[in-house]
């Protein structure tokens, strides 16, 4: 649309214009005129003679032609002023409205001309082109005040990705300041390239109605999980992206959370189930093995009678042999497998109450004083046979006095979880694992310490969420430690891990004061 500015030039043009053709059309009236007036003197004034007639009949058409002439040029003079003081009043009413815009359009020409007829054509483009910017301002004021306030990140890039607007939320998001968001791509500088899956959907287009999963670099801080979701836009012709980011992180601590939630509740069932199994099973070892340790006495004692009365009868027993072997033979392993019958059933009373322990239910809340060696020794009996296939000696280094409050089947679960990590973790010949306590301001510690392959320094920050697992050929869940962080938790302790690839890992289970006995 044409504004006032360039209108103005062509105005007056238009008007130079027919000023010019007005005045022409004057002259010719009067030339007109004035040979219409000669014929009219020659009519009224005839010539004597030839030269008479010539001569009046020049001077009379000079006469005409000059007094036509004059009196043409001053109605001009005064049609031209009357001309020009209109034209004058519309120039500056068109350079008002230049300088007031917004000011309504309304005035009027004397006159029922075309000029009047312009003018009024001139006045109803104006107020619509008004109007029309004035809506037009609004849109963008409401496009301007939607975009600003959207609790989600806004941006639009064009079509080389670059950032060309945002809103303050993405501000906020990615703690950028603008200088650094204006010369910024989108995503390129803000998700990492090793998100290739991300990538792959975002250049083909897949994200724009259903969205994908990212994490969002934030400058000085840990990356941030967001929902992107990317719509097309035309700006000018150009197609452009609308980018919205929406900050999924708490949404993704709750799910977490409740799958934490989910999978305790599952090991509690899977304690009940064990624990009930326990009490059946220990019921129907405990008999036979009770008859055994009742026993084993009683056999040791015949065993000697049985010696006795064979010595006193056979004066040489050399010859002598007893289930294929050699009397003396007999005689002296007898003793060792009759220690070795008592060692074992004991062990097994011993196991049995260990697993009663681990899985038996208990009240919430409920505390109990308990040795932590104990404990410690129990879950290592159950995990023997772990040690042996995985070439590991254990050296435990926990005082008989040392006594903890709180619950003892949850500290032998963290136990088995950890312990079971560190065998898990030794190479192919084997190692060593430590547990000791570890004295310090405010409370003790339990050190559990091993010798194998440690973990990567990438994987450190990711140890604690669940499902992560770097075992997963080997069939690991990655709850193990997020477990045993959220057990240690309830029961008001904490757990530190630190490690050296190549080396080992080093596990610490504080206990504040108030657990200590």
């Amino acid at each position: 649309m044409d504004t006032p500015e360039n209108q103005t030039p062509r105005l007056r043009e238009f008007f130079s214009a027919t000023l010019l053709g007005r005045t022409l059309l004057y002259l010719f009236s009067v030339i007109t005129a004035g040979f219409t007036l000669l014929g009219f003197l020659h009519i009224y004034y005839p010539a004597h003679h030839k030269y008479e007639t010539a001569w009046s009949s020049v001077i009379i058409l000079t006469i005409s032609v000059t007094a036509g002439f004059l009196i043409s040029l001053f109605l001009a003079m005064l049609f031209y002023k009357k001309l020009i003081i209109r034209v004058r009043k519309l120039s500056d009413i068109l350079q008002y409205l230049r300088e007031h815009e917004d000011a309504e359009v309304s005035f009027t020409l004397p006159g029922k001309d075309e000029i009047n007829t312009l003018a009024q054509d001139i006045r109803k483009l104006l107020n619509v082109k008004r109007i029309t910017e004035k809506a037009l301002r609004e849109s963008e004021h409401l496009y301007k005040s939607v975009f600003d306030s959207s609790a989600d990140a806004l941006l639009l890039t064009d079509g080389s990705y670059r950032v060309i607007s945002y809103n303050s939320a993405f501000t906020a998001l990615t703690r950028r300041d603008d200088d650094y968001i204006i010369r910024s791509r989108f995503p390129h500088d803000y998700i990492s390239p090793e998100d290739s899956g991300f990538y792959r959907q975002f250049d083909e287009k897949e994200i724009l109605s259903s969205g994908a999963e990212a994490e969002i670099t934030v400058s000085g801080g840990n990356p941030v999980a967001c929902m992107v979701i990317s719509s097309p836009v035309y700006i000018k012709g150009e197609l452009c992206s609308l980018v919205r980011l929406t900050d999924i992180t708490e949404a993704k601590n709750l799910e977490r959370e409740k799958r934490e939630r989910q999978m305790q509740l599952q090991q509690s069932d899977k304690l009940a189930s064990l624990g009930m199994l326990v009490a059946g099973v220990a019921h129907e070892i405990n008999n036979p093995n009770s008859f055994i340790l009742f026993n084993i006495p009683f056999i040791e004692k015949s065993f000697r009678e049985i010696f006795s009365i064979i010595e006193s009868n056979v004066p040489d027993t050399s010859s002598l042999r007893v289930g294929s072997l050699p009397y003396q033979k007999f005689k002296s392993e007898m003793g060792d497998v009759m220690a070795d019958m008592h060692e074992g059933a004991q062990r097994i009373t011993k196991i049995i109450m260990d697993l009663k322990n681990i899985a038996r239910a208990e009240p919430e809340g409920e505390n109990e004083t308990f040795s932590l060696k104990e404990t410690a020794e129990g879950v290592m009996r159950l995990l023997t046979p772990q040690t042996n296939k995985r070439q590991v000696t254990p050296l435990l280094a926990i005082p008989d006095s040392f006594f903890l409050r709180g619950s003892r089947a949850k500290l032998s679960q963290v136990l088995i979880n950890l312990i079971t990590n560190s065998l898990e973790a030794a190479g192919p010949q084997g190692g060593y694992l430590y547990i000791s306590v570890v004295s310090r301001q405010g409370g003790a510690s339990l050190e559990i310490r091993d010798t194998g392959s440690g973990i990567l320094p990438e994987h450190m920050q990711k140890i604690f969420e669940p499902f992560f697992t770097t075992k997963s050929s080997a069939g690991g869940t990655g709850l193990g430690l997020s477990l045993s962080r959220t057990i240690l938790q309830s029961l008001g302790w904490g757990i530190r891990i630190s490690s050296v690839p190549g080396s080992g890992t080093t596990v610490m289970i504080d206990f504040p004061p108030e657990s200590v006995v």
